[in-house]
């Protein structure tokens, strides 16, 4: 079996049309495929995402203006859906968020089928 590229991007357009927070943590742990959402949120800094759609592929876009989260180390990231379900998780580096910055984050999904 092969899933088809009509298939993979009827997926596309599922996940862009589910998909439309980022929510901001200061967990550290590594990110498993297991994990339930972010080790450690931040209360009240979720923010909308913007999507791109090319073949195959979804750009979800989340940024944390420099009006949220400020005194907090930002440290993960996650995608949500409008069901509140995470697609994924980031970890990253801390950076201690400050008035004067604006942290974004870009995840790119590039959906394929494996190869026989």
């Amino acid at each position: 079996m092969v899933v088809l590229n009509e298939g993979l991007n009827k997926i596309r357009d599922l996940l862009n049309s589910n998909i439309d927070e980022g929510d901001w943590g200061a967990g550290t742990a590594t990110e498993l495929p297991t994990d339930t959402g972010l080790q450690a949120e931040i209360s009240s800094i979720e923010v909308a995402t913007s999507n791109l759609t090319a073949d195959k592929t979804i750009q979800i876009t989340a940024v944390l203006p420099s009006t949220a989260g400020t005194g907090n180390v930002i440290a993960e990231h996650v995608v949500r859906f409008s069901d509140g379900t995470e697609l994924s998780r980031t970890t990253f580096t801390g950076i201690t968020k400050t008035e004067s910055k604006e942290i974004h984050n870009i995840s790119t999904f590039v959906l394929t089928t494996p190869s026989q």
